[in-house]
Formats: C-alpha cells, sequence, structure tokens
C-alpha cells in the first residue's frame, strides 16, 4: 500500500487543480476541489491497475468476464481512498487545505448506472473479485440518465431523469481507440452462388458504435485493481449529408440517442426501451465479445473462437431478462 505523507498529497492535489483544472486555490469551487482530490486519489489506483495488468498478460491468465445491464458503484470517494491505503493522508491534507472531508465528499454524484437491487449486486462482485485477486473485467452500458432523483411538488412524489454524467467523472477512463462496431437489427437472406451452394447474408443492418468507459476497481488490502467496462452507443462515422438535407436528422442520430435515457420524466418509470431489447443487449454482447477477443489479440471469427476457451474462465450475464 501507498505511504503518503500529508503533505505530499497536499501539493498533488493543488497540482491537479492547477494543472489539469486551470483553476487557482483562491477561485476553485468545492466541486473542482472534489474533483482535484478524486483525481489525485485516481493517480494512484491506475498505477496499481496498470501493474495488475502487466501480472494478468506476463502471466497469461484466465479472466472472469461479468455482463450486466446494470451496475450500481455508488461513491467511488471514500472507497477508493480506503482501498489505496492513504483515507487517513487525505483526510488531514483536505483538513491543511481549508476544505473538511465529509464537506468535499458531498460533492460526489452517484454513478447511476442502473434501477436495481441486481446493479448493486454486481457492483459488490466486481469489489469483491478484485478483493480476491482474482482477474476479472465488467462489462455494461454507459447510461447518460440513470437512477431518477425524487421531489415531492404539490404533495405529491415525482421522479426525475438524474444527469449524473452532466459534468464529467474523475473516476473514468475514456478508451475511443478501444471503440467497437456492433450491427444491430436487419434480417438473414440465403444467398446462391451460382454454383449449387448457398450461403447465408445478414442484410438490412444498422451500425452502432460502441465506445469504452472504464472505471478501475480496487480490491481492498490488495494491490489488484480490475476494471468495469462501459458501452456508451455513438452514431457511425458514415454521416449521409443528403438526408440530413431531407429532414433525417433523427436516423442519422440514432446511434447516439440508443442509450441515452433510461429514465421516462413524463411517466416518471423506469424505462430502458432500447436496452430492454434485441438493440440493447446486442451492444452488450457484441461489444463485448469483440473486445474479449481484442484484450488477447485474437479475431471474434467464428473458426477463431474456440482459440479463445483456454483463456475465458467464466463468462457470465446478468439482469438481461428477455
Amino acid at each position: 500500500m501507498h505511504q503518503i505523507a500529508p503533505l505530499k498529497f497536499e501539493k498533488e492535489i493543488i497540482d491537479e487543480l492547477k494543472y489539469t483544472m486551470a483553476r487557482d486555490q483562491a477561485t476553485a469551487s468545492r466541486r473542482e476541489w472534489w474533483i482535484a482530490t478524486s483525481m489525485a486519489i485516481q493517480r494512484i489506483v491506475i498505477e496499481r491497475m496498470m501493474k495488475t495488468l502487466a501480472v494478468h498478460n506476463e502471466q497469461n491468465v484466465r479472466r472472469v468476464y461479468y455482463m450486466s445491464m446494470e451496475f450500481l458503484m455508488g461513491r467511488l470517494f471514500a472507497n477508493n481512498m480506503i482501498a489505496a491505503g492513504v483515507f487517513n493522508q487525505v483526510n488531514e491534507a483536505l483538513d491543511n487545505l481549508g476544505h473538511p472531508l465529509e464537506e468535499t465528499r458531498d460533492e460526489e454524484y452517484d454513478m447511476a448506472l442502473g434501477n436495481g437491487g441486481l446493479g448493486r449486486l454486481a457492483a459488490c462482485f466486481l469489489d469483491s473479485l478484485a478483493t480476491l485477486d482474482l482477474p476479472a473485467v465488467g462489462y455494461g452500458i454507459h447510461y447518460q440518465y440513470g437512477l431518477f432523483k425524487q421531489e415531492f411538488r404539490h404533495g405529491y412524489q415525482v421522479e426525475l431523469p438524474d444527469a449524473w454524467i452532466q459534468y464529467g467523472s474523475p473516476w473514468e477512463i475514456i478508451r475511443p481507440s478501444h471503440r467497437q462496431e456492433v450491427p444491430v437489427y436487419g434480417y438473414v437472406e440465403t444467398v446462391d452462388n451460382g454454383l449449387g451452394h448457398t450461403r447465408s447474408v445478414w442484410v438490412g443492418f444498422r451500425k452502432i458504435i460502441g465506445v469504452p468507459y472504464d472505471i478501475p476497481i480496487p480490491g481492498y488490502g490488495t494491490e489488484t485493481v480490475n476494471f468495469l467496462r462501459h458501452w456508451e452507443s455513438k452514431a457511425p462515422e458514415d454521416f449521409d449529408l443528403d438526408a440530413f438535407n431531407r429532414g433525417a436528422l433523427e436516423v442519422q442520430n440514432e446511434g447516439s440517442q440508443l442509450l441515452a435515457l433510461l429514465t421516462d420524466a413524463k411517466r416518471g418509470e423506469m424505462v430502458a426501451d432500447f436496452c430492454a431489447g434485441a438493440g440493447g443487449k446486442t451492444l452488450a454482447l457484441g461489444a463485448s465479445m469483440r473486445n474479449t477477443g481484442r484484450l488477447y489479440a485474437f479475431d471474434t471469427s467464428a473458426h477463431r473462437l474456440e482459440a479463445l476457451k483456454p483463456r475465458l474462465a467464466r463468462s457470465g450475464l446478468s439482469n438481461i431478462h428477455p
């Protein structure tokens, strides 16, 4: 575990505030102090994650792959401090800087990446796997709106969308170079090659791009740090300007809108229309399986998938109901 003096941690917080966020101590808001502190903690966690991945690659380990439509990770500020072994140092450093820990930690939003108990269970599984030093990767959906906010209006409880990600998150690592292209919808046709042989062809499909957002998952009392990879949908790059000029903007933007909402503010009910159907499962499963092949430098074509079996300890699904 890291042994960092409070004075050194003060400097790291101030450096993050100054060089990453371009803010000074006099004008920074409380939330900016929280972000700077989180990023200083994240440095320790990422260093451990890179060492963990290096060991896994060197030892050619088998991994557990846990896929879920929900991961309720909660607030990671205190959890990551404890896991990194720097809780007391951060507490003292923030006191010295005039921003007590209890006030600073209140600036964190819950990661609203789900709406039920299975999402919390999935998060606990990832924590446990890291604590037990078991190589594991979590796969899920990067919702823009998730667990609803509650208010009382005119004596009635109402639910509102929770835009948890509107200001970004210091715990996420965006990896656009690892994006995956996933086909959805369409149908299969049988095509005759003219020589008496037929083959099945997938036609009429649409493409969406899955961009991964990684969240390091540190184990407690250990150096192991696994990661949770969430996929955010984006429209493909082949933007049809003619279709746009004809007013077909909705079609062109479909990829970026598919997973935007988990909350229906009008009805006050939790919904995930796309995610509950074949499209959301295809994004989660398709991008994750393609990515798993990439992690091991394999092609995911049918004749190469058998080669992945020795590298998969377990691949599990959670909360993907029909």
